[in-house]
């Protein structure tokens, strides 16, 4: 009986747990379909942001589904719900990507020019820099500029419906990457002065050291001497 009113209890909660399934999806595609159809109209923030025979197709399907959704779509079966969100967010969030992308982008182009100029007048304003520091600084702000030229030209080159060659993240990382690693080289304590009568002082020491080898072979070869004296001597 214990097995008997486990599995009802759990067929129970299965049933629970589908009902309020079907009825989150059933929000989902009616919030998406909503948010789509108002932003692709006229006027509204997508509406740039995909083609016109495409936009013409996708808000007339969105509005079959949204008359669906109160009459015979309002008990459908949750897999018909993920199926519909599904083929909208595809072609959808491609739209908001791209709205968002090229939005964004002339912040970004900001950024960079200002990223670039701050790297230029530190350069300027720190003379202890060495030329291998120079050169390092030099290779990442070409290594930026390279990718931000390569983002403007595409962006001059495409529509507003059609997709970037880039990413907005491509873009934010090279602006962050310029600016931590040139103040990872400025932050850099500056080389030590070399005296100038380093070498002169280092020159009278081996002169010195010299002498002093020499005083003590002399001084060698006598004790050796005296060493062999007596033997002869003896003899």
């Amino acid at each position: 009986m214990r097995e008997e009113y486990f599995k009802i209890e759990q067929g129970l909660y299965q049933g629970d747990m589908d009902i309020l399934e079907q009825k989150e999806l059933r929000n989902v595609l009616e919030s998406y379909s909503y948010e789509m159809r108002n932003n692709l109209d006229s006027y509204g923030s997508f509406e740039k942001y995909l083609d016109e025979p495409t936009k013409k197709e996708f808000l007339a399907e969105i509005n079959q589904v949204v008359e669906w959704l109160y009459a015979d779509g309002e008990n459908a079966p949750k897999e018909e719900y993920s199926t519909r969100i599904a083929k909208f967010r595809s072609i959808g969030d491609p739209v908001k990507n791209r709205h968002y992308y090229y939005s964004e982008l002339d912040l970004y182009f900001e950024q960079h020019e200002n990223a670039q100029k701050d790297i230029t007048n530190k350069i300027a304003s720190k003379p202890d820099l060495t030329d291998m520091q120079k050169e390092q600084i030099g290779s990442k702000q070409n290594s930026a500029a390279s990718l931000m030229d390569g983002v403007k030209k595409d962006r001059e080159s495409k529509q507003l419906f059609e997709d970037p060659a880039y990413k907005l993240d491509d873009v934010i990382n090279c602006i962050s990457n310029l600016k931590s690693e040139t103040e990872g080289i400025f932050s850099l304590p500056p080389p030590k002065e070399k005296s100038p009568d380093a070498k002169m002082d280092g020159d009278d020491e081996k002169k010195e050291e010299k002498p002093a080898e020499e005083a003590d072979k002399g001084k060698e070869d006598v004790e050796m001497k005296n060493e062999e004296k007596p033997a002869e001597e003896a003899k």
